[in-house]
């Protein structure tokens, strides 16, 4: 992948969200140790082959968002907790950018037919951090499925030895179904062992 201004944007956005969440963590949180993230973050990017453009292939933003994740990580010497973790991600949450970023509507025919145009292509390549999917229609435009075959975040927390921490990763999926109108529910996770994710939206009745 390459340290653009998709990558720059992330950074910019969020790191400070991440530092924030581990004021209560006595690590030293100076000029330095950000200095020292961003560089690691830079080369996992860089180090992390493409899954296509951002134009058509969205969840490299997803991917980048891991980088940030695990390259603060690594820096801390995989001394993280699952719960620094989410206080991390509470942060995150209240972001502004990232509240109006969580509000589309997922329940129209435009959108899911974007979807369902992007899983088509993901089991065509041959992207080796890519999310395989398929959606699956429900019995009408407010419910569906997204069925993942392979997960580009457990292949890089593999790499980056981070799986300890990656199921709060999987959290975050609940925050943001929330923030969709969503009702998510899921029973199972590459994450977990299984050998896929089963992501199962409903509309939120109102």
């Amino acid at each position: 992948m390459k340290y653009d201004v998709y990558a720059k944007a992330i950074w910019f956005i969020f790191s400070k969200d991440c530092f924030n969440g581990l004021a209560e963590k006595n690590i030293l949180i100076n000029r330095q140790f950000k200095h020292s993230c961003k560089n690691e973050y830079k080369n996992m990017i860089e180090n992390t082959p493409s899954i296509g453009r951002m134009k058509e292939n969205t969840m490299s933003l997803i991917l980048l968002f891991a980088c940030m994740i695990f390259s603060i990580y690594k820096t801390c010497d995989n001394d993280l907790t699952s719960n620094d973790v989410r206080n991390m991600f509470q942060k995150i949450e209240q972001n502004p950018i990232m509240i109006k970023f969580s509000k589309k509507s997922v329940f129209t025919e435009k959108w899911q037919s974007r979807r369902q145009a992007m899983a088509k292509r993901s089991l065509k390549n041959k992207f080796e951090y890519d999310w395989q999917s398929e959606l699956i229609q429900g019995t009408n435009i407010n419910e569906f499925e997204l069925r993942f075959f392979t997960c580009g975040i457990c292949k890089l927390a593999k790499r980056e030895n981070a799986n300890d921490i990656v199921k709060e990763l999987c959290r975050f999926d609940y925050w943001m179904a929330e923030k969709m109108g969503a009702t998510l529910v899921r029973n199972q996770t590459i994450a977990d062992g299984s050998p896929t994710c089963e992501f199962n939206y409903h509309k939120t009745e109102i």
